[in-house]
C-alpha cells in the first residue's frame, strides 16, 4: 500500500467552511415585453388599413383582373399577420412563451410586405409605409429580446392569505 502524503492547505483554500448564502432572484420588470405587446396591438390595428385598400378594388367591378401578384400576397400576408399580432399581443400579456414568437412572426410578415412594396414602388416611402416600418421594426426587435422571454417564463407567485 502506497503512503499518502498530506500537504498543509493555505488559508482560504477550497472548500470554504460554509457556502455563501443564495441571493434572491429579482423578478423581471417586463418593460420590453409589455412594450412589444402594446406595439403588436398597434401594428395589428395598422394592418387593417392596407387590407381595406387591397379589398376595395376587388369588391368593385374589377373582379379577377385585379387579383394579381402583389394584391394576392397582401390578401394572404396581411390578414395572417393581423391574426398573429392579435393573438400574440394578447398572449404576451398572459405571459406565455408563444406570445413573443407569434408577435415576431406577425411583425416579420408586415415588415416583409412593406419592404416588398417599397422595392416595387422604386424606393418611394409614403407616410403609410413609413408608419408601418416604424411600428413593425421595434415590434420585431422587442419581441425577440431575451428579457421578453425571461418575463414570459417567470410567472407571478400566488400569495395565499392565511385564514
Amino acid at each position: 500500500m502506497a503512503a499518502v502524503t498530506y500537504y498543509p492547505q493555505p488559508q482560504g483554500a477550497w472548500p470554504p467552511p460554509y457556502p455563501p448564502p443564495p441571493f434572491p432572484q429579482a423578478q423581471p420588470s417586463g418593460g420590453t415585453a409589455i412594450t412589444a405587446g402594446a406595439l403588436a396591438l398597434l401594428l395589428m390595428a395598422y394592418t387593417a388599413w392596407p387590407i381595406l385598400l387591397i379589398m376595395d378594388p376587388l369588391i368593385g367591378s374589377c373582379g379577377d383582373n385585379c387579383f394579381t401578384g402583389v394584391i394576392a400576397v397582401g390578401l394572404i400576408a396581411l390578414p395572417l399577420a393581423a391574426l398573429l399580432l392579435l393573438i400574440g399581443g394578447i398572449m404576451v400579456f398572459v405571459r406565455t412563451i408563444a406570445g413573443p414568437v407569434m408577435t415576431a412572426l406577425g411583425a416579420f410578415l408586415v415588415l416583409g410586405f412593406l419592404l416588398m412594396m417599397v422595392v416595387l414602388s422604386g424606393g418611394h416611402l409614403g407616410v403609410v409605409v413609413l408608419t408601418g416600418l416604424v411600428l413593425s421594426l421595434p415590434t420585431l426587435v422587442l419581441s425577440l429580446l431575451p428579457p421578453t422571454f425571461t418575463w414570459a417564463r417567470s410567472k407571478k407567485q400566488q400569495q395565499f392569505r392565511p385564514y
